[in-house]
């Protein structure tokens, strides 16, 4: 019976890939990679939306500065005078 069932199994297996092999014969593991993975995102998230005030309290930030945040994984420092370089096909001046 155990060797029925060892056959089956390698049956199945050889189905999928290496990589789908190597997921399902490591799948909890797998599933503590996926939540570590969605707490550091949440993690991140935080640590991005608090980045505004911290930088804000810079000795060089200045007013015409702008934080923009696009999402709980993206965000970047504007100023006015460059976006309208850029539209205006102008070089680029960092004053």
């Amino acid at each position: 019976m155990a060797q029925d069932i060892t056959k089956v199994r390698r049956l199945v297996m050889n189905k999928f890939s290496d990589e789908s092999q190597f997921i399902l014969k490591n799948w909890e593991r797998i599933q503590d990679l996926v939540k570590a993975v969605q707490i550091c995102r949440s993690e991140m998230g935080a640590y991005l939306a608090s980045l505004e005030t911290i930088l804000q309290n810079q000795p060089w930030w200045q007013k015409e500065l702008t934080f923009v945040k696009i999402d709980d994984t993206q965000c970047y420092i504007s100023r006015e005078n460059w976006a309208s370089a850029i539209t205006q096909n102008r070089p680029l001046m960092i004053t």
